[in-house]
């Protein structure tokens, strides 16, 4: 079952993709832009050659309805005539929007991943730009990392590392042949500062029964007492208490007052309690079997 009851907006003027759209009932194509349709996810295919003057009236239209997702370019010319006729539209709301299509297969897993919900998390395409993999979200989203940091990746001679495909579930890419792969969760992961700190606190949320000990732990790993993290602005023991108890949540501020106390930057301090705490769960593991 999809994540949205509506079906998508394509708005086709030249009748180009709906005989190679995959799925196409959960569509609505049209050649021009619809009043009614302000409340419903919308697409724009336009090709590179006509993307002044010409197609101005309907991308103004498009824009206009406040919901239109991406802009799809048929790359039926070259880039640099590509960015002259963008120039000339001198519109920074559309340039955000752009996605430029070189196979139809592109235009599929966009249009899948939104009508699924999901967007962010799906892979629209990539690149390699000198040392980095360059990754597009279906939300035109983008996300670098470098080879180098990754093991898998790193290993990759420099001529193999643009021959890689992503998978069916838009979720990974590989390198054929090589047991190579890395997916948009890793990619965003490791270059998106904000959702990584999500990700870490809600996995800290389901540690929640052993961040007392983690808290702890992590403060005798840096030598460090009560009274210190007390005087360097972190929380009170009466607030370390609650948490071992499970009768308070940890918040973003505690991480923050007590990364601080430890010297160490909020994301650096969030994975050593996720450290500890994995060291905890398997200590008692381990107990539990003994007994």
């Amino acid at each position: 079952m999809p994540a949205t009851n509506k079906r998508l907006v394509v708005i086709d003027p030249e009748k180009r993709i709906k005989t190679e759209v995959m799925n196409p009932e959960h569509y609505d194509f049209r050649e021009h832009v619809r009043k009614g349709d302000k409340a419903r996810d919308a697409f724009l295919v336009l090709k590179a050659s006509t993307l002044n003057h010409l197609a101005q009236p309907l991308i103004r239209e498009a824009l206009s309805m406040g919901n239109l997702r991406v802009a799809f370019v048929h790359m039926d010319t070259n880039a640099d005539v590509l960015f002259d006729k963008v120039q000339e539209l001198d519109s920074p709301k559309l340039l955000r929007k752009l996605f430029k299509v070189t196979t139809v297969e592109q235009i599929n897993r966009i249009l899948h991943a939104w009508y699924q919900g999901q967007a962010t998390d799906s892979i629209a395409s990539a690149y390699t730009e000198q040392d980095e993999l360059v990754v597009q979200a279906c939300d035109l989203k983008r996300y670098r990392i470098r080879f180098a940091d990754f093991v898998g990746l790193a290993t990759l001679p420099t001529a193999q590392r643009n021959k890689f495909q992503i998978d069916a579930t838009a979720s990974h890419i590989f390198w054929p042949g090589r047991d190579v792969a890395i997916d948009l969760d890793t990619i965003r992961y490791n270059s998106d500062h904000e959702y990584r700190r999500a990700k870490n606190h809600d996995a800290l949320s389901d540690y929640k029964e052993f961040l007392g000990k983690a808290i702890a732990k992590v403060m005798q790993q840096h030598r460090l007492t009560q009274a210190d993290i007390k005087s360097k602005g972190g929380p009170t023991e009466r607030h370390i208490y609650r948490l071992a108890r499970g009768e308070q949540d940890i918040t973003s501020t505690m991480i923050e007052r007590l990364a601080e106390a430890h010297g160490l930057p909020p994301q650096k301090y969030i994975e050593e309690l996720l450290k500890a705490c994995d060291q905890i769960t398997e200590e008692e593991a381990a107990a539990m079997s003994e007994g």
